[in-house]
Parts: structure tokens; C-alpha cells; sequence
């Protein structure tokens, strides 16, 4: 990915976290959810940040040099909003394990859902026996 192009997204998050300064306070609380502040990270490219340049995005986490870029974005957001920064840490957390993972008709599907706007998120829990990855599946619930 081109310099420019990071430094867009970059640009992009530092703007977003500043403004969502004042949205952050007032959704502080299990009732309240920013809006405005995802509205935002939708009308950018953030979404697919860390999304194959193949399928649309822009290789942020996947390429060597790009890792500064991408813990920059998730600063910047946090700055302004923790829980939104952690909410797109999730997404990208998602991004990433797909790429790693996934068919490639999941990394298609995902990436086009990411284009149209839609979050990922990760859970996690451990059994007894450890907790294993395995490339022959991925099952992915909605």
C-alpha cells in the first residue's frame, strides 16, 4: 500500500477521535452507544483497513510496515473513545483472523461485508484442554 494511502486512514482516525470527544462522555453508559462516532468510521475506509488489497481494502497489519499504522489508528480512536477503539480493535482483531484463516470465499464474503459498512468482533474463551485453531474450517455464527 502506497504511504499516502496509510496516512489517509491515519488522518482519517486522528480526525475521528477528536471529534468524538464530546459523544464519548455522553455515552458514558451501558444504555448509550455512539453513533455519530461509528457513523463516522463507516464514511472512511476504516472498516477495511485490514482487509486484503486484493479484495478491496488496504493491507494495514497484513503487509510488513504497516503494523505503526495500524496501532496509530486504533490510538487515535481510542484517544477519543475508548469504546469505540476497542470495538474497531475487534473488527480489525476479526479482519486479521480471517486473512489467516478463512476460505477464500470468506475472506470475499467478509471483505465486501466490511465494505458495506458491517462491524466484526472476536470472542474468546478457553476450554479445559487449551484452546486450538485449525485451518481446515472456520465456522463463523451470526
Amino acid at each position: 500500500m502506497n504511504k499516502s494511502k496509510l496516512e489517509k486512514l491515519v488522518i482519517s482516525a486522528q480526525i475521528i477521535g477528536k471529534s468524538s470527544l464530546s459523544e464519548a462522555a455522553e455515552t458514558d453508559s451501558v444504555s448509550c452507544f455512539a453513533e455519530q462516532t461509528l457513523a463516522k468510521i463507516k464514511d472512511t475506509e476504516l472498516l477495511t483497513a485490514c482487509v486484503p488489497k486484493k479484495y478491496g481494502g488496504h493491507n494495514v497489519g497484513l503487509r510488513p510496515g504497516t503494523n505503526l499504522e495500524l496501532l496509530k489508528i486504533l490510538k487515535y480512536i481510542g484517544k477519543g473513545n475508548l469504546v469505540m477503539g476497542r470495538i474497531l480493535e475487534g473488527h480489525f482483531n476479526a479482519q486479521l483472523l480471517i486473512n489467516q484463516f478463512g476460505s477464500e470465499k470468506q475472506k470475499k464474503l467478509f471483505a465486501a461485508d466490511a465494505s458495506q459498512g458491517k462491524l466484526f468482533g472476536v470472542w474468546n474463551t478457553q476450554s479445559e484442554v487449551g484452546t486450538f485453531l485449525s485451518k481446515k474450517k472456520m465456522v463463523v455464527i451470526i
